[in-house]
């Protein structure tokens, strides 16, 4: 339900990865995509990109020609490719004396990458030229962590349920534009980043068109300025 293809509406929406194959099909009202992602190298993959093995299933049905509902599940496996970078080893440092103060030993350790499943449904309405869309969405994931040996120290997870509301208006044939509004929530935190986005699309003909997207993020972290990201692009359908 995201319209912008680079910026997102918050952090933790997922986009393209490399080496998938994807199935879609439409009967009446009712679509259906799925996908396989073979993605253990995570070649390409951004930080809010798909950077694991993985998979998974999305419907789509328009109830009406003014109103679209949708629902998907995604599973992502990163063991293999963030093993060793999920938790970047700690070398192990020997009790020392600093300034009369006694520092302890830090063991080393290592960890795995971390299992991500996640659950979202949003809707879609369309009124004339206008345009709005709202989706939910939950993220859990699960991290398991090792020492220098290789013996399994801990395991954790972590849920965040993210929230994004789009509203648009095609302002004449080629040009459209939009606003969003995202904000997230983890377990256990207090913080509920969000992000405010806007985007403009010309099209110049032929599959050519020329795209703007502006995103303001604020961490919700006390003295922390909001975050700028300008995007400008020319983009080429064929």
């Amino acid at each position: 339900m995201d319209p912008t293809p680079n910026l997102g509406g918050i952090p933790g929406s997922p986009y393209r990865a490399s080496n998938t194959i994807k199935y879609a099909n439409s009967v009446g009202p009712l679509t259906i995509e799925a996908d396989l992602r073979l993605n253990g190298n995570g070649d390409e993959a951004g930080t809010d990109g798909l950077a694991g093995d993985g998979g998974g299933i999305g419907i789509r049905v328009a109830v009406t020609d003014n109103l679209t509902l949708a629902a998907a599940y995604d599973t992502e496996d990163r063991s293999d490719n963030l093993r060793h970078v999920y938790q970047p080893a700690v070398p192990a440092v020997a009790a020392t004396s600093q300034g009369g103060k006694a520092v302890a030993a830090v063991p080393g350790k290592t960890g795995i990458g971390p299992d991500t499943d996640r659950v979202g449904v949003s809707g879609k309405v369309t009124l004339g030229q206008f345009w709005g869309t709202l989706a939910w969405s939950s993220h859990n994931v699960t991290a398991t962590s090792f020492d220098a040996a290789g013996t399994v120290t801990g395991m954790s997870e972590t849920e965040t349920d993210y929230a994004q509301l789009f509203v648009g208006a095609s302002l004449t044939d080629s040009t459209s534009a939009w606003v969003g509004y995202g904000q997230s929530e983890t377990e256990g935190s207090t913080l509920t980043p969000s992000a405010v986005n806007v985007g403009l699309n010309h099209s110049l003909g032929g599959g050519l068109s020329v795209f703007y997207e502006g995103k303001s993020d604020d961490s919700d972290v006390a003295g922390q300025d909001s975050t700028l990201t300008h995007y400008a692009a020319l983009r080429l359908d064929f």
